[in-house]
């Protein structure tokens, strides 16, 4: 009986683990698809359809100012949102252009299927 409650229990272990990953690449593949709608000069709107219309202007914006129409090295790390605090975000997204930090992305997934909505986001601080 113990081995069956193990097994059981690693199973969901892998299983959550996977739709934590599988969230994570659906989230990395929307922000990349955005920031090359920007880099193209292409409206990214329709991707952020999900975003609240009271920081999509604003965030393109920021997207722009960024990323500035060059072709930066553009990395994307998504991590765990709000782990304290009872905030709304299921992840959360750093862009670093050429190595260094330049943009955060709150990011709320809603599970299944497409439901990716940037819910903030935050400049860092001057050095």
């Amino acid at each position: 009986m113990p081995l069956a409650i193990l097994a059981v229990a690693g199973g969901l272990g892998l299983w959550s683990s996977h739709a934590r990953t599988r969230q994570q690449q659906d989230i990395q593949a929307v922000v990349a698809s955005i920031c090359n709608d920007v880099l193209d000069g292409r409206d990214p709107a329709p991707r952020l359809a999900a975003t609240d219309p009271l920081i999509r202007g604003r965030l393109v914006e920021r997207l722009q100012e960024v990323l500035e129409g060059q072709l930066p090295q553009l990395e994307i790390e998504v991590s765990a949102g709000d782990t304290t605090g009872g905030g709304d975000a299921t992840h959360t997204a750093v862009l670093r252009v050429d190595g260094a930090e330049a943009m955060g992305l709150r990011i709320r997934h809603g599970g299944d299927g497409p439901g990716v909505a940037i819910i903030g986001f935050w400049t860092p601080a001057p050095p």
